[in-house]
């Protein structure tokens, strides 16, 4: 074959060459038009919203103990029970207490008499009275004194003798049972008030400037996980806390407002809230990584410059630059 000359095969390969490097350029171009995705500007609601944990606490909460050792007389309340406010719910011996305040009260009568008759001797002789005379009316009358504090002391004691509700509410725990055991002061009763249950979460010094009193939130508890239960910041604490990874925090406290759900709280109960910070309704939106530095790519591969709003977690709100329907790249 002598028409294949070394110049003719050099020819040939380049020609091959070429059209090798056009068939895959074309293909790559096409490809990269297959890959290419878009999607819609669409209207909807987009929401700006931040997420904590937190759990059910209580405003009104009371942990009574007796403030002296002595033997229980009575405990009227289980744990679960209903108290009015001012009810007597427990109380110690005090036939003890009852000795110890009459003889207290004895006492403080002699001593009275006594500081009396020192009165009497130095009466109309105010101007003339002598130093030994005063020395004897003010002892006399700082152990009248004196007396009259014991005697409200052991007042105090029988007082104190007896747990009484501060207000109307549910008793969650009670660590006296029996009539006749011996009981100390940590033994007592805890009384919470059901209405003042709360929600209370951590908030991170980054975001606690986004909180304000009102804000609408939603409250997800782990015992009730199906259910959103709307609520509303009725709180901020204005000093912060450390969390337990070391965060500077700021404590919230979110009112359910739903009274059905109310009653289903429970002390401890751990949850997740939902805090809204903005709200855009209906409005034009595009998925939030599609805006970069205030611009989209449009199909044709051009750059858009829009004005955002509220930037959701998925979606971004678009005030201007692009209307309902046009496509942008993803």
């Amino acid at each position: 074959m002598k028409w294949i000359t070394p110049k003719r095969a050099i020819i040939f390969v380049l020609i091959l060459l070429v059209g090798l490097m056009g068939w895959r350029w074309q293909m790559g171009k096409n490809k990269d038009k297959e890959t290419i995705k878009t999607v819609a500007v669409v209207r909807k609601d987009v929401v700006a919203q931040i997420g904590a944990s937190g759990k059910i606490v209580a405003d009104k909460m009371a942990t009574l103990n007796f403030p002296i050792s002595g033997k229980l007389a009575f405990v009227n309340v289980v744990a679960g029970d209903k108290v009015a406010a001012y009810q007597t719910m427990a109380g110690m011996d005090v036939a003890d207490l009852d000795t110890s305040v009459t003889k207290a009260w004895y006492s403080y009568l002699a001593y009275d008499a006594a500081a009396k008759l020192a009165e009497d001797q130095v009466k109309d002789h105010a101007s003339d009275e002598t130093f030994a005379q005063k020395n004897t009316r003010v002892a006399a009358q700082t152990a009248r004194d004196t007396a009259y504090d014991a005697w409200k002391l052991a007042m105090r004691a029988k007082q104190n003798s007896y747990l009484v509700a501060p207000f109307a509410g549910m008793v969650t725990n009670v660590t006296v049972t029996s009539a006749g055991d011996t009981v100390g002061v940590t033994d007592g009763i805890t009384v919470v008030d059901p209405q003042s249950l709360r929600f209370r979460a951590e908030i991170d010094e980054t975001d606690i400037g986004k909180i304000f009193v009102g804000q609408e939130v939603v409250v997800k508890l782990d015992a009730f996980a199906t259910e959103k239960m709307p609520g509303r910041v009725e709180r901020i604490a204005y000093s912060s806390s450390i969390s337990d990874s070391g965060s500077t925090v700021y404590p919230i406290d979110i009112k359910i407002l739903s009274d059905e759900v109310t009653k289903r709280l429970r002390l401890g109960l751990n949850g997740d809230v939902t805090i809204v910070l903005e709200r855009a309704i209906n409005a034009l939106s595009v998925p939030a990584e599609t805006v970069i530095n205030d611009e989209v790519i449009m199909t044709d591969g051009s750059k858009k410059q829009v004005v955002t709003g509220v930037v959701g977690d998925e979606y971004i709100e678009i005030k201007s630059g692009l209307n309902e329907g046009d496509l942008v790249r993803l």
